[in-house]
């Protein structure tokens, strides 16, 4: 299992950002899309299944964070139950993979010697700090915008 949940992380971890900086709503961004959550989906739930291995641990939590906001954001686009669900798509997805990309580099300084909350956090906060800022300044120049010249009502 371990396996399987290293590499399924890994591509999507390098396939991400190619679907994130692409443009939207084309049949490629559908296809590739499908791919990052059915990888997102394997690489979650195999890292489920290591709880039997390692027991409840932070990754674990996270693991099962990313696999409730993943399923969230592929039924917002599958059945567009609420007004504003691109916004909404937008952000858990850019979130998604801010957290893959977390937890793949918070293991780097846990495995260079580093305690390891200062070395998991430390590494969280600044993934999340400046992903963030990055993902909320996509949302205001780029995915609200759209929203509005598409005519999606509110």
């Amino acid at each position: 299992m371990g396996q399987i949940h290293f590499y399924c992380a890994v591509s999507a971890l390098l396939l991400g950002p190619w679907i994130l900086w692409r443009p939207k709503g084309t049949q490629s961004h559908r296809w590739l899309g499908r791919l990052w959550v059915g990888l997102m989906l394997v690489s979650n739930l195999t890292a489920l299944s290591l709880v039997t291995v390692h027991g409840l641990t932070l990754f674990t939590l996270l693991a099962l964070y990313s696999l409730v906001s993943v399923l969230a954001a592929f039924v917002l686009v599958w059945r567009k139950p609420i007004p504003h669900w691109r916004v909404w798509h937008y952000y858990l997805m850019s979130y998604g993979y801010l957290g893959v990309l977390a937890a793949a580099l918070a293991r780097l300084p846990v495995m260079m010697g580093s305690a390891f909350w200062p070395g998991v956090l430390g590494t969280m906060v600044v993934v999340f700090g400046v992903g963030g800022w990055w993902t909320e300044r996509v949302a205001r120049e780029r995915v609200i915008p759209a929203r509005r010249s598409s005519g999606e009502k509110a």
